[in-house]
């Protein structure tokens, strides 16, 4: 059966949904229809602020930067700093000479091929040490620095040679007891003439070396007076081991 009532009442209930939607208010439209690609700026919590540029500090630190290396500059290169007196002792037989130019040819030498090797703070004395103890026969060796361009240098020289004399000549014996070097001749005035205890007796000769004057001649080293007479030429043997050292320590 046709119910005109049930009819009505649906299409009323259609008609006011209609018109609910199309004549809602602006306030409720925006409420129940929101855009999807909108949201709310919120704060990253991985943003860190940056801070202000203290320019006083910066420059404040570059100026202590400047400093620093000005003073190292000057330092390393100012001659007020550069070695220039060296102060020797207990050189003997070893040519002072020599032993400066050795000293000198370390100091021109140039570290990192920029430093100079004359100046107080670059100055590698034991690299010093070690060319002078190779060069010449040292017992020690000590180097100091004195500033600002000074270098001290206490030497006790090693003894590895002894004066032979065998009544004829004089002649310089290695360690082993072997003749290297002739020196010179006995003079006339070195012997010495005994009157004998007798009147039959014939007069003795006495060689008595004169070892001050040896020791300006020759250097500073231990004289042999060999009684034997033994003569021999360059790199004959004459003493054994055991007596040249026995000389050198004595003599030390």
């Amino acid at each position: 059966m046709f119910n005109r009532y049930r009819l009505k009442r649906k299409w009323g209930r259609g008609l006011k949904k209609t018109s609910d939607l199309v004549f809602m208010r602006s306030s409720d439209a925006t409420a129940s229809l929101k855009d999807f690609s909108w949201h709310s700026v919120k704060e990253n919590p991985m943003w860190i602020e940056r801070e202000k540029i203290n320019w006083k500090k910066q420059i404040e630190i570059g100026m202590l930067i400047i400093a620093v290396l000005s003073a190292i500059i000057v330092c390393l290169y100012a001659p007020y700093f550069r070695i220039n007196n060296t102060q020797i002792t207990g050189l003997q037989r070893i040519s002072q000479e020599k032993f400066t130019k050795a000293i000198n040819s370390v100091m021109n030498y140039r570290r990192f091929l920029i430093l100079p090797g004359s100046d107080y703070f670059v100055a590698d004395l034991s690299e010093m040490k070690t060319i002078l103890a190779e060069k010449f026969p040292l017992e020690s060796l000590t180097i100091t620095k004195k500033f600002p361009n000074t270098l001290i240098v206490n030497v006790e020289e090693k003894i590895s040679t002894i004066i032979y004399d065998n009544g004829v000549e004089y002649g310089y014996l290695d360690t082993d007891g072997n003749v290297v070097e002739i020196l010179r001749k006995v003079g006339d005035d070195e012997w010495q003439e005994k009157s004998a205890m007798t009147s039959t007796t014939p007069a003795i000769r006495v060689h008595t070396p004169k070892s001050k004057q040896i020791k300006k001649e020759i250097g500073d080293y231990p004289i042999v007076y060999d009684e034997r007479g033994m003569t021999g030429g360059i790199n004959t043997n004459v003493l054994d081991k055991e007596t040249v050292a026995g000389i050198i320590e004595w003599f030390n």
